[in-house]
């Protein structure tokens, strides 16, 4: 069952929302994609809310076939960490009254071919998209080209094991 816009918009301001989203993974480089919709309208991971019922590997696995058009297994999202983020704006009124949500990051290894075959959902994304080496993702974090919460993802990965070899 959904809510209806009002109901959803009272339960945003009351509610922390659950997310599983993902990295993508090219040969060590970290896959982005530039978002239209509010609350992240920028460079940001494939993902999206967490269904009742949906471990955050079954949420990961129907958000990314549904904004990519790539079928993956649950078992293939591989849990990095959990992050929070407050935004300002939502794409729901009152729109200035922002969102607090709870992300489950998973990484995903993509090959270069599964990486082209992406098609993005032209309602949520501009198609634009980043492969960056970690060194460069902090250093876009630092600019402020990228949101803060990736300088926690590079060294998320870091930790468990998927860039072993970069700086």
């Amino acid at each position: 069952a959904y809510l209806s816009n009002e109901e959803y918009s009272r339960a945003l301001s009351t509610f922390v929302v659950g997310r599983s989203d993902v990295i993508g993974l090219c040969e060590g480089k970290l896959f982005f994609v530039k978002r239209k919709a509010e609350p992240m309208s920028d460079w940001w991971m494939i993902g999206g809310r967490m269904q009742f019922g949906e471990t955050p590997e079954k949420s990961a696995a129907r958000c990314f076939k549904r904004e990519t058009g790539l079928d993956f297994k649950p078992e293939d999202f591989k849990k990095i960490g959990a992050h929070v983020q407050i935004w300002k704006t939502r794409a729901q009124e009152p729109r200035d009254a922002g969102t607090h949500s709870l992300s489950i990051i998973h990484a995903l290894i993509l090959s270069p071919q599964q990486l082209k075959a992406i098609r993005l959902d032209k309602n949520e994304y501009t198609g634009e998209t980043l492969l960056l080496a970690p060194l460069e993702v902090l250093a876009k974090v630092n600019s402020g080209e990228l949101h803060p919460t990736f300088r926690a993802v590079v060294n998320d990965l870091k930790e468990q094991g998927f860039l072993a070899d970069a700086e």
